[in-house]
């Protein structure tokens, strides 16, 4: 006699397959949240890192302006060796051919904002080491002949150390024959070389923080690099400005932008005693992550205007798109003033 077999009847069958697919549904629900997160933990990831070391490179570069210049003057745009190169006045007579383009400007550079990025132009002299080797030459006795290297132990914007190395003959005087050359910075805007299949598909361009490295010597008449080498210092940078804090006569202090500084210090303004000096720089960054946000983020990443260095900005949408995550970077830098300052 053949036993009843048992089993699912169709409504318990429905209501199991109900419970998976609920089941299936939370958990879905769950790992694309959990994309979304991660999507935007990488996007604040790559703004801080590439915020936290450019930011620190930069600043660390532009505390070095106005060391060991020539002279003992404040920074301004009168004064031959100011820290801070504003026109041609901040230079050597012999440097007079230097193109003011490559000298610190506002509002000079395409970003993606509805209005342009700054450019500052620095110069300083590192504390040298001078160095010699000798060469005896065993054929003659009393010949000598090597080099002199002058060392600073730090390294330029562009990545190489600053060195510099020149001939030495017999009797030559060491010091007065060591190369001391000035160093001279400047940092700006500028979009990164696109690839073939970025300009295939009309991608956005991308921005980012240039350094410009040249120097001069005593007999040079003009600025040995300067607008040959540039070198990416920041990526995914979208707007560069400039604050400086201004010290009036009577001693007040105020930040400016460089227009608004160049106005107050005009041709007619003669004596030291009318000067408005600058003592510190204020830099902000509009950085952003290179990876863009997935949806539904993109679609609540609506922000268009930032403050930055004391200015509104606004991105320029026929520009650029609002899927990245992006974040306003600044630091003030003060700067020195006749200290560490040669005669």
């Amino acid at each position: 006699m053949n036993k009843p077999q048992s089993g699912f009847t169709l409504i318990e069958l429905m209501i199991a397959m109900v419970l998976g697919l609920i089941i299936v549904a939370a958990g879905t629900a769950v790992f694309l949240n959990a994309q979304r997160s991660m999507g935007v933990q990488i996007g604040v990831g790559e703004v801080q890192q590439n915020a936290n070391f450019g930011l620190s490179q930069l600043t660390h570069d532009l505390r070095h302006a106005n060391l060991n210049v020539p002279t003992e003057q404040r920074v301004n745009n009168k004064d031959t060796g100011s820290g801070i190169i504003f026109n041609l006045n901040n230079l050597p007579a012999r440097l007079s051919g230097t193109d003011v383009n490559l000298l610190s400007k506002q509002a000079k550079d395409e970003d993606v904002t509805q209005s342009k990025s700054d450019q500052i132009t620095i110069q300083f002299m590192p504390q040298y080491r001078v160095e010699e080797t000798l060469d005896k030459s065993s054929d003659e006795q009393a010949s000598q002949a090597g080099s002199i290297v002058t060392k600073s132990g730090i390294y330029n914007c562009e990545g190489n150390e600053i060195k510099f190395e020149i001939k030495r003959t017999n009797n030559e005087d060491t010091q007065s024959s060591a190369l001391k050359p000035i160093i001279v910075q400047r940092y700006f805007l500028q979009a990164l070389p696109q690839t073939t299949v970025e300009i295939q598909k009309n991608t956005d361009k991308r921005y980012a923080l240039y350094c410009d490295y040249g120097y001069y010597s005593n007999d040079d008449t003009q600025i040995q690099g300067l607008g040959e080498n540039a070198q990416v210092l920041m990526r995914d940078i979208d707007a560069f400005r400039i604050q400086l804090g201004v010290q009036a006569p009577n001693k007040n202090l105020s930040y400016m932008s460089i227009d608004q500084y160049i106005k107050l210090m005009p041709d007619s303004i003669k004596h030291s005693s009318e000067f408005y000096n600058v003592i510190s720089i204020e830099v902000g960054l509009l950085a952003r992550a290179h990876s863009a946000l997935a949806s539904p983020e993109a679609q609540l990443n609506k922000q268009v205007s930032f403050q930055l260095a004391g200015s509104e900005i606004e991105l320029d949408l026929m520009k650029t798109s609002v899927s990245q995550l992006r974040q306003v970077i600044s630091q003030a830098v003060g700067l020195r003033n006749t200290l560490g300052a040669i005669s």
